[in-house]
């Protein structure tokens, strides 16, 4: 108990209690000295007996100074967790007296309360109390707001993602470039979810599930084109791979300048060559039967002959160029000039005429 005196007359210890600080009561005492001083100032009072006077000692007069139970309040959060979780740890708050604004309430410094939060039983989805059991706190009148724990359904679900190599091509000029190809791995793992959220709670390793690379891919060819790049190389794929692209660019290829060609003459063509002239066969010899009659057939020889060559000589004048300009040969059917054969022809003609008008005048 403090108190404080109201003059300096009145000594500090004139009034003091019993010592404790539990819920209780406790003697009030007026202090010996103070009881001294208010005999020796009032000697006409008899305040005190001669017996304490020479033993002087607090003296009890019935009163009591009362602590009673101090009022604090133990609030529990509300909690949740997941259907197979463990339980999270619980905790209270405990209202202390340095924060709040009431007068006496709240929990003392250096003071603890004795308390255990436990929650209701269950492992399946739905609410579960969690309550406040206390133990003994005589100084305390303990108020208690007890907390909640929510356990959530779940499910678990597969999950999958394609990580892809996309490789473009390019060719410079207005050649069709070859078309894009695609490649995809794809990865799957397990996942646990808040089945009504669908909130990711736990998720497993990824994991492929079909191929677990990009294969190799050639640059195809394009006529007249090169690419700078002739191959992309198989790539090993796993959860920590991103998707690339690659891009090939064809370059047109130099022009190669070729010489022009040499141009092989042709073979030189055979001069004609004329045919070999033709041998005159021997005139035949005329049979001597009798004079007249040998007369008569010259003359009738010769007149016939001389049409022959009059009327030869009228047609071959309009023939006489193509006779002069074509020759058939044997092989071929090509025609040559021949003058030649003429010419002996006539020479021919002209002795046979000369040879049996020389037989005739003899005759």
């Amino acid at each position: 108990m403090d108190w404080e005196p109201t003059n300096d007359l009145i000594p500090k210890d004139a009034i003091f209690r019993e010592a404790g600080s539990a819920v209780g009561k406790y003697r009030l005492y007026l202090g010996a000295d103070f009881l001294k001083m208010l005999q020796d100032n009032n000697p006409n009072f008899s305040l005190m007996s001669d017996e304490w006077m020479s033993h002087p000692e607090p003296v009890w007069y019935g009163t009591y100074f009362t602590i009673t139970p101090r009022p604090v309040t133990i609030t529990v959060g509300d909690y949740q967790k997941y259907v197979g979780q463990k339980d999270p740890s619980f905790a209270a708050n405990i209202e202390k007296a340095e924060d709040t604004s009431k007068a006496n309430t709240g929990l003392v410094e250096g003071d603890q309360l004795n308390y255990q939060l436990v929650r209701e039983p269950g492992e399946t989805a739905g609410t579960y109390k969690i309550n406040v059991v206390l133990g003994e706190n005589p100084n305390y009148i303990v108020t208690v707001n007890a907390g909640q724990l929510t356990i959530k359904a779940t499910q678990v679900v597969q999950e999958s993602k394609d990580v892809t190599r996309t490789i473009n091509y390019r060719v410079e000029g207005d050649a069709q470039a070859p078309k894009t190809v695609i490649q995809k791995v794809r990865l799957v793992r397990e996942v646990t979810e808040d089945k009504d959220t669908h909130e990711i709670i736990s998720a497993g390793h990824w994991y492929d599930e079909t191929a677990t690379s990009w294969d190799k891919v050639l640059a195809p060819k394009v006529d007249g084109y090169t690419p700078d790049i002739s191959a992309v190389a198989l790539q090993e794929v796993n959860e920590d791979t991103s998707d690339t692209v690659v891009l090939i660019t064809y370059k047109k290829d130099p022009k190669n300048e070729v010489p022009n060609k040499v141009t092989k003459p042709n073979k030189p063509v055979e001069p004609n060559k004329p045919n070999k002239p033709i041998k005159p066969s021997t005139p035949a010899m005329l049979v001597h039967s009798n004079k007249n009659q040998e007369n008569s057939n010259l003359t009738q020889f010769l007149n016939s002959s001389q049409k022959t060559i009059g009327r030869e000589s009228s047609t071959s004048n309009s023939g006489m160029t193509k006779l002069a300009t074509e020759k058939e040969y044997p092989a071929t059917g090509e025609k040559e000039n021949n003058m030649t054969i003429i010419g002996l022809l006539f020479v021919s003609l002209v002795g046979l005429w000369g040879y049996f008008k020389n037989k005739l005048k003899n005759n």
